[in-house]
């Protein structure tokens, strides 16, 4: 099964230094962009039958 969002951090993530988990104000927008729903909604509904 596909996941598309996964709350937990994987043991890869909690092995590196914060200063690296963090990511620029720009990737930061783009992140928030892609989390919001309705950007899975057009694929959403080509999925279901």
């Amino acid at each position: 099964m596909l996941r598309l969002r996964d709350p937990q951090d994987s043991l890869w993530d909690q092995l590196l230094p914060p200063q690296v988990r963090t990511v620029s104000a720009e990737l930061s927008a783009v992140d928030a962009c892609l989390a919001d729903d309705r950007f899975f909604e057009p694929t959403d509904a080509a999925s279901t039958p």
